[in-house]
């Protein structure tokens, strides 16, 4: 059974598929994840240079979400490589192609929802709209001033994406703008350093505001420090942007429609560890009323975001989370929460069972970064 596909069925026909779902066993269906020689794709250094420094690591992957093209995959990788694999097929056939998206580690991409489009957020502080039929970039998006660490689209708006970089900021951005330059675009709108774990207000301001002050673009608050770093981004809805960073240990959603205000909600970090900790991942369910955020203390914590409780409904543990390349996903049904793990593991979890014990899957030799259903 092609069971990423059935659960994608199971998302898209409802009740008719749901109903007869009760009578499987999703355990005995976990059990047959199994992956063979011929579906092992090798990440590995495509650059023509004398020297090479460290291993090239796979750091994202996705799949499109197009239609008639979920099955295509697209990995990032370290060497600013783009590789889309074909999860129809094993083998060498599964390579449809590869190109070399940007100078510097490509940490995250996000597929248009409608389109063969893909976006990148990269080291080289940069994000592109690219055409992955051609090959071709449509659009580059500058204004940050360290690396990109995270980039979403709008879901009822898929003109609009967030972007979380390391140097403090969140900028919104609209693919449509009209610029001086048509290959260049600058953001719309950004929030100045949402994420410093010391006291202070964050500041959201439209650029038009900033320049009608005197400031230019160039001048935009750099926040270098680590500790300031936005890790990841995520729009619930279209005026709606959540938020987290490297180790304040807060999780803010952001009204994008109100400039220069304090953040909408807030989630404060409710584990037992006494160090400062981060979120490496954030994802919604289908329904938008459920986060879970992937914290670096090893737990992923599922907060309402209906009633913004500050404690969390839910846990899932057994995983170990030591960098902010770890990453979550959860199943086209919201049934299952996969994990990747620090230990070379990962994870997956029965939503509907937080405390039961996770299913593993093993294989891998490193750590494992990005996942995706």
């Amino acid at each position: 059974m092609n069971i990423p596909g059935f659960l994608r069925r199971q998302q898209l026909l409802g009740r008719e598929v749901t109903s007869r779902c009760k009578t499987i066993p999703w355990t005995s269906l976990l059990e047959e994840f199994q992956c063979c020689a011929e579906d092992e794709h090798i990440v590995e250094n495509n650059c023509n240079e004398l020297e090479v420094y460290g291993d090239v690591r796979p750091l994202v992957c996705e799949f499109s979400r197009a239609p008639y093209s979920h099955h295509i995959l697209a990995v990032a990788d370290s060497d600013g490589f783009i590789k889309l694999i074909d999860a129809n097929k094993t083998g060498g056939s599964a390579f449809i192609k590869d190109w070399r998206a940007h100078s510097s580690a490509v940490f995250d991409v996000d597929w248009s929802e409608n389109e063969p489009k893909l976006l990148t957020a990269s080291g080289d502080q940069t994000s592109v709209l690219w055409d992955t039929v051609q090959c071709r970039s449509i659009r580059q998006f500058t204004g940050h001033q360290a690396s990109i660490k995270s980039v979403n689209f709008g879901r009822q708006d898929p003109s609009m994406f967030v972007s979380g970089s390391r140097d403090g900021n969140i900028m919104l951005w609209d693919t449509r703008s009209k610029t001086r330059s048509a290959a260049s675009v600058s953001p719309s709108v950004f929030i100045s350093d949402p994420h410093n774990p010391s006291p202070g207000r964050s500041k959201l301001a439209s650029v038009s505001k900033w320049q009608e002050s005197g400031i230019k673009r160039q001048g935009l608050p750099l926040n270098g420090d680590y500790y300031n770093s936005v890790t990841c981004t995520l729009f619930e809805r279209n005026n709606i942007v959540i938020s987290a960073g490297a180790s304040d240990g807060f999780i803010k959603l952001w009204d994008i429609r109100n400039i220069n205000s304090t953040c909408l909600e807030s989630f404060p970090y409710t584990g037992t560890s006494q160090q400062q900790h981060g979120y490496s991942s954030l994802v919604l369910d289908s329904t938008q009323t459920r986060l879970f955020a992937s914290c670096t203390d090893d737990v992923v914590y599922v907060y309402n975001c209906t009633n913004f409780n500050k404690e969390p409904m839910c846990f899932f543990q057994g995983h170990m989370n030591s960098t902010f390349y770890v990453r979550s996903a959860l199943s086209p049904d919201d049934r299952f929460l996969l994990s990747g793990s620090s230990d070379s593991k990962a994870y997956i979890w029965d939503i509907n069972a937080p405390h039961a014990p996770p299913f593993t899957l093993t294989g891998h030799t490193k750590e494992v970064t990005s996942v995706t259903w």
